[in-house]
């Protein structure tokens, strides 16, 4: 027995009027793989909502919350606007929801149109709402726009949080305009919220960007006295950072400091690091880095197996050198010629 779209329906709001959002979720999935256009199902939905008498948008909800998930973005706005046009409006989730969905399809011009449709029509933006539309803008690279909007963000009286803040300052770091995102995490205590991990990470990999590795380094002192774990990212562009300028010294501690937390570089900045300390001579310190990787279960690949036999051989260790080729070998990894 084939049921039509009405009957699809009609059960999608009585399910849905109960409160029964997953039949409803799944009996909506089953209609929409018959391949109907958005506006066939939108009107089909609409007539059994007007003929059942029904008050709640929730199922109108539900078909643009399925679009979103099926990477339909599009297909949401047209459901959107057709509910514009006879006077029902979605939930704000639903909208975050959306707004989200086209954002993550790249579609962010849309997404901005998407917002002053919410305006024009009453509804008031939430932070999940104005992140999205923050982050957006970053990607279109309007940032004067951005900063505007948490201006006003600010002055819509919504609960603001962090997320907002740490959009921005991720815009202005790509486009390395730091000093700007460093005035911003300074202001954040004025506004009583504090910068989090995510703040940190972003910082300091914007300041490595521009070479500013010292000021780098001062945010990651601060990170690690608030018990924040750095980001791999944050931790590589640093050390990276610092060796290239010879500071292996610095970048050392600054290895040993973040092992301690339970972060670390990845094995490509280790590998960078054992090769500077032994290009400097330091073979000692190499080998202890080397010991301390074992201790961050951080398995050695050839490349760190073959410095390591390299500096052995300079040293004329030959049995320590022959060891460590056995050992690689153990490993399953093949020797470079």
């Amino acid at each position: 027995f084939d049921h039509s779209t009405a009957s699809f329906c009609i059960l999608i709001h009585a399910l849905v009027k109960a409160n029964l959002f997953w039949p409803a979720s799944s009996l909506l999935q089953t209609l929409l793989l018959r391949a109907l256009k958005p506006s066939e199902v939108f009107d089909v939905l609409f007539r059994c909502y007007e003929k059942c008498k029904l008050s709640s948008s929730s199922s109108f909800d539900l078909l643009i919350q399925h679009y979103v998930r099926s990477r339909r973005a599009l297909d949401g706005v047209l459901v959107f606007r057709m509910m514009m046009k006879i006077g029902l409006l979605p939930e704000v989730r639903t909208l975050n929801a959306l707004l989200n969905g086209l954002a993550n399809c790249r579609h962010f011009g849309l997404a901005l149109e998407l917002f002053d449709d919410m305006i024009n029509v009453g509804i008031r933006p939430d932070v999940y709402i104005y992140t999205g539309v923050i982050h957006s803008l970053c990607e279109l690279k309007d940032l004067s726009r951005a900063k505007e909007m948490i201006v006003r963000m600010e002055a819509s009286g919504c609960g603001v949080n962090i997320v907002p803040y740490n959009v921005l300052i991720s815009g202005l770091c790509k486009k390395q305009k730091v000093l700007e995102a460093l005035e911003i995490k300074k202001n954040l205590a004025g506004k009583e919220l504090k910068p989090d991990a995510v703040t940190y990470c972003t910082l300091i990999c914007g300041l490595c960007k521009v070479q500013e590795f010292e000021v780098g380094l001062e945010m990651m002192d601060e990170m690690l006295c608030l018990s924040f774990s750095p980001s791999e990212a944050a931790v590589s562009s640093l050390v990276k950072g610092l060796r290239k300028k010879g500071k292996i010294e610095e970048a050392l501690n600054l290895v040993k400091r973040v092992a301690e937390t339970g972060a670390s570089p990845n094995l490509f900045e280790y590998n960078a690091l054992l090769d500077s300390l032994c290009k400097n001579r330091k073979y000692d310190v190499a080998e202890l880095l080397f010991d301390g990787m074992g201790k961050i279960w951080l398995c050695p690949n050839e490349v760190t197996y073959s410095i390591l036999i390299d500096m052995f051989c300079r040293r004329g260790k030959l049995d320590t050198a022959f060891s460590f080729l056995g050992k690689m070998i153990d490993a399953g990894l093949k020797p470079t010629v």
